[in-house]
């Protein structure tokens, strides 16, 4: 759509809504005062996408990521409505692109790297790669610490983000959380605390706990294990 199609419109609109009667000279200036640009003739042909919600799972920002780095002009912006008086404002933040969107990218980039350094048609589950090569003890003490959803922040003395080593293999017994002592898989542990904590009970999707718990010395256990694979295979 070029100025001069566009013109008539924009007569129209500002007529029937703000009671305006505008040349076609002035209505040209407007438009062109607005996209801050004296050499604008046209309106571009290649969309522009802004997604908007109360928040983004991993899952959409990837995508996103990955489309913009295929130069879509793509952008996810998270929006939260607060009551003033009678009225409902709603306020508007960019997550993407900004600085927030860095650990997206680092994780794309891990898991591309991860995939890239395996060849490996078959790979054991992390924890008894931990258990079976005595990267980890049973009793050892692990934390909720790595890439944590923008809702949750780590408290080191809070027994919500700790744990401990079961030594065991089965489905759903490999760690035992400090908050209720219960037995749990390390990532169906995750996924409850991420969907819990939420403040909607927002589904956190596909979790793979082992990423975002760390050992004590602060090294995610899928890291761990990738370090020992990459090593001795």
């Amino acid at each position: 759509m070029t100025v001069e199609v566009l013109i008539p419109y924009y007569i129209s609109y500002r007529k029937k809504y703000y009671d305006e009667n505008l040349s076609e000279g002035e209505a040209q200036d407007q438009i062109v005062e607005f996209v801050e640009s004296d050499s604008f003739t046209e309106l571009s042909s290649k969309p522009r996408i802004i997604l908007c919600s109360e928040g983004f799972s991993q899952e959409v920002t990837a995508t996103v990521l990955w489309l913009r780095e295929s130069d879509i002009d793509i952008s996810c912006v998270k929006i939260t409505p607060y009551k003033v008086d009678k009225q409902v404002v709603i306020v508007p933040k960019v997550v993407i692109p900004l600085e927030e969107a860095r650990q997206y990218l680092i994780d794309i980039k891990r898991k591309e790297g991860v995939k890239e350094k395996s060849g490996r048609k078959y790979r054991p589950k992390t924890m008894k790669i931990l258990i079976g090569n005595h990267l980890v003890q049973e009793g050892d003490q692990i934390f909720l610490k790595n890439c944590l959803p923008s809702h949750l922040k780590f408290e080191e003395s809070n027994p919500v983000f700790q744990a401990e080593i079961t030594g065991k293999l089965g489905q759903s017994n490999a760690v035992k959380w400090a908050k209720d002592g219960e037995e749990y898989s390390i990532s169906a542990l995750t996924w409850k605390i991420f969907k819990d904590s939420h403040p909607d009970k927002k589904d956190p999707g596909g979790v793979n706990g082992n990423w975002h718990w760390v050992n004590e010395a602060g090294k995610p256990l899928w890291e761990v294990a990738e370090e020992y694979l990459a090593k001795n295979t």
